[in-house]
């Protein structure tokens, strides 16, 4: 089946870049990162979990395997990919992330997520944390197929529509949080960016919202 490009529109693209330029410059909000999550002891679990879930979607991939972190955030992803043996790659658009991440990484790249400055099957894998659910859906299926080109196996971050904190905010009343998604829709969304999924990995399956698609990129075609 053949996968053609997405077409996106100007004013996705203007409202695209306005927050990843906005993001890229907060440098406060950059070094603040990561301490959100190595604050309270539930944090810091919490931050386990994310590292486990994504620790266990490379599972099987050889020890001192080049993994592409991107976006890499402040780093607490790749530190446990590092954790595990594996060596991280660190990227994103802020420069203040990449340099935050940069610790115990092998190597830091300032790219757009959209355009990624690399060969076909530059990385064994590649793992995409808590971004798509930031960015228009068009916009997401160019960043699947991004990390596709460029990875044999790719590790895709979604956030759950069916969890416990979405049936709390349901049952007494909260805010409705969006841009959540069901498993068969995550699916669906990867496989319609031509990407081929293997499995899909839970962080606690309807406790949290976070869960990982993990998908085999396309052959290549260079």
């Amino acid at each position: 089946m053949e996968h053609r490009p997405a077409v996106i529109d100007k004013e996705t693209t203007r409202v695209y870049e306005g927050w990843r330029n906005k993001y890229a410059q907060e440098k406060e909000r950059c070094s603040d990162y990561d301490r959100h999550y190595a604050g309270p002891p539930g944090r810091r679990y919490s931050s386990w979990l994310d590292a486990r879930m994504v620790g266990n979607a490379l599972k099987g991939l050889a020890r001192e395997a080049l993994v592409l972190d991107s976006p890499c955030g402040g780093g607490r992803i790749s530190r446990g990919l590092r954790s595990r043996g594996l060596r991280p790659i660190v990227a994103d658009f802020s420069p203040w992330m990449v340099k935050e991440s940069l610790p115990g990484a092998t190597g830091g790249v300032h790219l757009d997520a959209m355009r990624l400055p690399f060969r076909d099957k530059a990385f064994p894998a590649s793992v995409c944390f808590r971004f798509l659910h930031s960015v228009p859906p068009v916009m997401r299926l160019t960043a699947i197929r991004e990390l596709g080109r460029v990875s044999e196996l790719v590790v895709l971050n979604y956030l759950n529509a069916i969890s416990t904190r979405n049936l709390k905010r349901f049952l007494f009343g909260g805010k409705q949080l969006t841009k959540r998604v069901t498993e068969p829709q995550a699916i669906a969304e990867v496989e319609s960016a031509g990407l081929k999924v293997v499995r899909c990995v839970y962080k606690m399956k309807f406790f949290f919202e976070d869960f990982v698609v993990v998908a085999k990129g396309p052959a290549s075609t260079s």
